[in-house]
């Protein structure tokens, strides 16, 4: 079952972080102390004229909206800071309907600074996305690099 954009769980909550009262009065992040909580919204709309990478002659083109979604945490300190947060990118194909997709990625990151310009960094991102349906020609054979 297809489920809408505007009963999607993940709409509901980017929306009622976006319209939180600190953000309605026109700030984009919400603050306490060192922390800073960003919401993300984007909307993205491509054309291909190969959606499936088919071979020559069996091309079929379609639009694309794509619906991210995110939320960060920032750190911010004097020798250090560090990132958590989220993002859902919500795929919507116009004619290929059978290829809508969600896709996850989480992130984390830290950043310590060591010894005057020497810092430490330290990232970590898991990412869940689609399987590609179409066939990629360049890829389905044995290449020999020497």
């Amino acid at each position: 079952m297809r489920q809408g954009l505007a009963t999607h769980p993940v709409a509901i909550l980017a929306a009622s972080v976006l319209l939180a009262p600190g953000l309605a009065s026109g700030q984009s992040a919400l603050e306490w102390g060192p922390f800073r909580l960003i919401p993300t919204l984007g909307l993205t709309e491509t054309f291909t004229d190969n959606v499936v990478l088919a071979p020559p002659g069996q091309e079929e083109s379609d639009f694309i909206t794509t619906i991210g979604l995110g939320l960060a945490l920032k750190l911010r300190g004097t020798n250090y800071g560090g990132n958590l947060g989220g993002r859902v990118d919500i795929l919507r194909y116009a004619e290929n309907t059978d290829l809508d997709t969600t896709r996850y990625t989480a992130f984390a990151d830290g950043r310590w600074e060591l010894f005057g310009r020497l810092n430490l960094t330290l990232v970590e991102e898991f990412k869940r996305t689609d399987e590609f349906v179409g066939t990629v020609p360049e890829f389905t054979e044995l290449v020999d690099h020497y």
